[in-house]
């Protein structure tokens, strides 16, 4: 236990630190190179690293790609400490796998421009069910556990369903916003000009995932440690 807790405790702050220093330092880049201040409603996460190829730019794009493969390390090491002691629950496992499809979609929407815009579409909505899918499944393992009186940890179950609930009512109740069916649509300035809208509803979403794709990692980290 003390072994693990000193894992997942280590990895957590290094995959929250190396997660902040890359996305700081493509911002930074992009701010710097383009004039423009970075947004994360405003910008897609492929936008963040188009520009003029360098050997800075380029170290910064395999950081960025590095955390998102970084859960893999801390998931599988802990999860073969849970079959181990034969507490592996089958609804980790697919979590688990799913965890692994959404970073595959999450590493292809970042090499993958708007120019090529039906392949993007997939893959944006890959990404994203496969975020709602990740939570689902674990949210049904929990009520799973909890009605056949197989919860270790009372606690941490009640307050994971309801931090789950809330996450997948948002992410299902943000696709019934109409806006984000119109995201390509430019707006209209007072010259007659057109700009980007300053709320890009399907860039935005993409970094709802991504950041919630942070928290389930952290979250799943956690809970493997305790039960």
């Amino acid at each position: 236990m003390t072994v693990n807790l000193i894992y997942s405790i280590t990895f957590i702050i290094l995959y929250i630190a190396f997660s902040a220093i890359s996305l700081f330092f493509l911002i930074k880049n992009f701010n710097k190179e383009t004039k423009l201040n970075y947004s994360f409603s405003r910008y897609f996460s492929f936008e963040v690293h188009n520009l003029k190829n360098n050997s800075t730019l380029i170290s910064y794009r395999l950081l960025y790609i590095f955390t998102l493969i970084m859960p893999l390390s801390s998931v599988i090491y802990l999860l073969i400490n849970l079959n181990y002691n034969h507490t592996l629950d089958v609804y980790l496992v697919v979590a688990c796998v799913i965890l692994l499809v959404t970073i595959i979609s999450k590493i292809l929407l970042f090499i993958t421009k708007t120019l090529n815009i039906n392949l993007f579409l997939k893959e944006f909505v890959f990404n994203y069910l496969a975020v709602v899918s990740e939570y689902m499944i674990f949210l049904i393992g929990l009520f799973i556990q909890l009605n056949e009186n197989r919860v270790i940890n009372f606690e941490l179950n009640l307050s994971y369903i309801i931090i789950f609930i809330a996450i997948v009512v948002t992410l299902i109740g943000l696709l019934f916003n109409k806006n984000l069916y119109s995201w390509y649509k430019l707006e209209r300035k007072e010259d007659g000009t057109y700009v980007r809208p300053k709320v890009l509803y399907l860039a935005l979403y993409e970094w709802i995932s991504y950041f919630l794709n942070i928290i389930f990692v952290i979250m799943l980290t956690i809970y493997i440690l305790f039960i």
